[in-house]
């Protein structure tokens, strides 16, 4: 009886250690950009991370590309770090930009291993969040709006398939300093190349709207993320 009944709570632990495991979501912050502050804003993202960590019962794997090579990392859990830049120093002042992240991106060996993605920048001091992945959808990017004062944009287009999600007020467009995207849609939003939807280019602002563009020609939904950024220069 006695030998049974340790059967018995031996199965519950080995169920329940099982349960736990398969609970735990795995998350890659990409951390893409200009690495001249880094050092300021180093321990504002190890506290993000532990925000996420705690509050989600995640991992957190982080995967940097920088424009310059440096000594200065002391983040937790770094798998990758890309400094070949060069072709990308080339383009123009933004779209260099999402060519470093879509570099990030493709840095990861094993895409599948993650459920969400979060792109942040090595530049960018972190100061009010609360992530709650239970809370975001899995197919819309979460990502804040920026005003642009300019119409360029239709109002409409700040969410493909929910325009109640959009903000009032002046035009908008989707901001790229920082986002999360679910698995699911992690390829259309760090890809660089246009999707199956046709977008109008607006020539005076292109490089600045391009990353709407791109995630408006994949079909993507997004959704307002409420976090408070500050770059440090």
């Amino acid at each position: 009886m006695k030998k049974r009944f340790l059967i018995l709570i031996l199965i519950f632990i080995t169920s329940l250690l099982s349960i736990t495991k398969k609970s735990i979501t795995k998350v890659a912050l990409l951390i893409s950009g200009n690495s001249r502050t880094l050092s300021k804003v180093q321990h504002h993202i190890l506290e993000f991370i532990n925000h996420i960590e705690k509050k989600n019962n995640a991992v957190v794997h982080v995967y940097m590309c920088l424009d310059k090579k440096t000594d200065n990392i002391r983040l937790p859990n770094v798998k990758a770090v890309r400094y070949d830049t060069t072709n990308i120093n080339k383009r123009d002042d933004f779209t260099y930009q999402m060519h470093r992240w879509n570099l990030c991106y493709n840095s990861i060996s094993n895409k599948n291993q993650y459920d969400w993605f979060i792109r942040t920048r090595p530049d960018i001091h972190l100061l009010e969040y609360d992530i709650d992945f239970k809370k975001l959808a899995k197919d819309n990017l979460h990502v804040r709006y920026r005003w642009t004062n300019m119409d360029t944009l239709e109002l409409e287009k700040c969410s493909w398939k929910d325009k109640n999600k959009c903000p009032k007020g002046p035009i908008n467009v989707v901001d790229d300093q920082f986002f999360i995207a679910h698995a699911s849609i992690a390829k259309q939003v760090f890809s660089i190349e246009q999707g199956k939807y046709d977008y109008e280019v607006d020539s005076i602002k292109k490089q600045e709207h391009f990353f709407t563009y791109i995630v408006a020609s994949h079909g993507i939904n997004t959704t307002p993320l409420k976090i408070k950024t500050k770059i440090m220069r």
